[in-house]
């Protein structure tokens, strides 16, 4: 037991990393292909972006905004397809062959995606591991784990994955200059202010991430307007594929920021129960950090009460700061939707915070006992996750193979055909339909407001009859919806 626990303490952010990188892999093949993506954006919206800024064009999606993911998409994109067309003498057009062969394309993409933030994991938690003690620290790291169901959305091609990334990196930084008590050099300040900047080019959500600053020790007003002016800049150019449309993020944020309902898109007033009820999915949502939130201030309770003379109190400012953002941003995210995993990119936070915990109630475990608990913690969680994945990605696999091929795609329906046109006419201003209809001639899709079926570029193949059948998602109980086309467009007008 002494040699592994010694094993395990001069290793432990590489093991935790490690097995953090394991449990990403594990829900790689849950997503299984860029489509399946039950409840949340396709990773295809990212991939037909990407391919937009390698035929020249500006990307459609300016959102979120996700440029950092679409301009990493394309370099990868063409990396590999130059090494396609190398291999293979008769291979289509970069875009055409990009389409067809997406799950190459797309898992590449996301194992690269899971090892940047497996690295970064690495020196966040390393940071730590040099000015704490090695043995709690490497107890406290472990919290990575405990957290690390949050992996589902990071194992995705999205703007929120390049978000959590960069708040790992931000936290680094900010890590080595709240424990060591020094300032940052000029160069790590500009480093800083450019993780801000791409940050918030992958999504704006990675604002949540940065009260943080508060713990950094001689930050003043001039540091925090000159940090603001950098990451503008860096912002500006993470973010220069979609220059000529900033008017449509701006307005993005604006609608957000004053609208209610998802994407602040409803035209419906403001509803108290609405959004006391996404409230309560929020919370419900962050359990796992709400539980070492409750643990930290348990700590800080019983220094107070048994006025305990703790060197590592000024910890637990991280979990105040934490529990701050918690507070303040929950309503605002609840105005709109039950979206408890944009809390995700505020989770480095929280391994201070353990760490905290770890180094107040280290008195009541011998040391022993601290060698069984980690280790004990480590073994049992892992085993439950992996029988939990493999449970995921079965139920995954019953799900799609419920899908018969002679239906009609409707709307909402997260298979190849329906998952490319919605995206393609949605984010991609259609740019694709040439080439979905060379490859996919025979597709056809009901998209509900018309007595017609239609094909890749809307137009009419034919009048319904009784006897079609269309086949969408119903997410709310998430299953299948099987109907006859003719029940649900009888009263609409012939056009």
């Amino acid at each position: 037991m002494k040699n592994l626990w010694n094993f395990y303490v001069k290793y432990s952010e590489f093991i935790i990393s490690s097995l953090f990188l394991l449990l990403c892999l594990f829900y790689v093949p849950f997503f299984g292909e860029v489509y399946n993506r039950p409840g949340s954006d396709p990773d295809v919206l990212f991939v037909l972006n990407s391919i937009l800024i390698l035929e020249g064009e500006i990307p459609c999606n300016v959102d979120q905004p996700g440029t950092t993911m679409q301009i990493f998409g394309a370099v990868l994109y063409k990396l590999i397809y130059s090494i396609r067309y190398l291999l293979f003498d008769d291979i289509a057009s970069l875009s055409e062959d990009i389409i067809q062969y997406d799950t190459i394309y797309a898992t590449i993409q996301r194992l690269i995606i899971i090892t940047f933030i497996a690295v970064a994991q690495f020196f966040f938690l390393r940071e730590i591991k040099l000015h704490l003690s090695k043995n709690l620290s490497s107890i406290s790291s472990a919290v990575v784990l405990f957290l690390s169901p949050w992996a589902y959305s990071v194992c995705s091609i999205s703007g929120h994955s390049f978000a959590v990334l960069a708040s790992i990196l931000f936290m680094m930084l900010v890590t080595k200059s709240y424990l060591s008590k020094k300032t940052l050099s000029i160069k790590e300040f500009i480093f800083l202010a450019a993780i801000a900047g791409f940050g918030l080019a992958s999504k704006f959500i990675f604002v949540l991430i940065i009260p943080s600053l508060l713990l950094m020790p001689s930050l003043n007003l001039k540091a925090f307007v000159r940090f603001w002016s950098l990451t503008t800049i860096f912002l500006i150019l993470f973010t220069l594929p979609i220059r000529s449309r900033y008017s449509e993020s701006i307005d993005f944020i604006l609608q957000v920021l004053k609208g209610n309902g998802a994407y602040g898109t409803s035209e419906a007033e403001f509803d108290l129960e609405y959004l006391w009820n996404n409230l309560i999915s929020i919370l419900v949502g962050v359990k796992r950090q709400l539980l070492i939130v409750l643990l930290g201030f348990s700590a800080m309770i019983h220094n107070v009460i048994f006025k305990y003379d703790n060197k590592n109190e000024h910890l637990s400012k991280s979990l105040k700061i934490y529990l701050l953002i918690l507070v303040v941003a929950s309503p605002i995210v609840a105005k709109h939707a039950p979206r408890s995993d944009y809390f995700i990119v505020i989770y480095p936070l929280l391994v201070l915070s353990s760490a905290y915990v770890v180094f107040t109630f280290k008195r009541y475990l011998n040391h022993d006992s601290s060698k069984i608990l980690i280790i004990g913690f480590l073994v049992l969680y892992f085993f439950l996750f992996i029988k939990s994945s493999i449970e995921s990605y079965k139920n995954s696999q019953e799900f799609n193979n419920r899908v018969k091929n002679n239906y009609i795609r409707g709307a909402g329906f997260y298979d190849k055909y329906s998952t490319y046109y919605t995206t393609n006419h949605a984010y991609s201003c259609s740019y694709f339909t040439h080439d979905l209809q060379s490859l996919y001639p025979s597709a056809e899709f009901f998209s509900g407001d018309s007595v017609y079926v239609v094909d890749w570029g809307n137009d009419p193949l034919r009048k319904i009859t009784r006897t079609d059948t269309v086949i969408r998602t119903n997410w709310e109980k998430f299953d299948l919806e099987v109907f006859t086309i003719a029940t649900k467009v009888k009263n609409v007008p012939q056009p």
